[in-house]
């Protein structure tokens, strides 16, 4: 799991398209995926997430989930319920994959 986290932070922090701040979104959900046991969907809600990112302005927060969701680092499915959390989906094993055919990790 460890090696898995620390490959993904890996991956998006060589892609010098994404920037501090969505990394450091990234990062918060990775943390909040450990924590709901690594399951390939796992919820999230903003007032968690910018908090742990670092992030304080909402738009600045849509920004960088905007743009994780059109690099493909994750699947978004947001939750108009204010009791329910938004859903997350990590493509993790694609990353992995994609990333070690294109010589990223050994």
């Amino acid at each position: 799991m460890e090696t898995t986290i620390s490959s993904l932070l890996k991956i998006i922090q060589k892609d010098k398209a994404v920037g501090p701040y969505p990394a450091s979104l990234y990062t918060a959900m990775l943390t909040c995926w450990q924590e709901q046991g690594c399951r390939e969907s796992f919820r999230v809600s903003r007032s968690i997430l910018m908090p742990l990112s670092g992030i304080r302005s909402f738009a600045t927060y849509h920004k960088c989930l905007g743009v994780l969701v059109q690099k493909g680092y994750i699947g978004y499915m947001p939750s108009h319920n204010n009791r329910l959390a938004s859903k997350v989906i990590l493509p993790g094993n694609n990353l992995l994959q994609t990333s070690k055919s294109k010589g990223g990790e050994r």
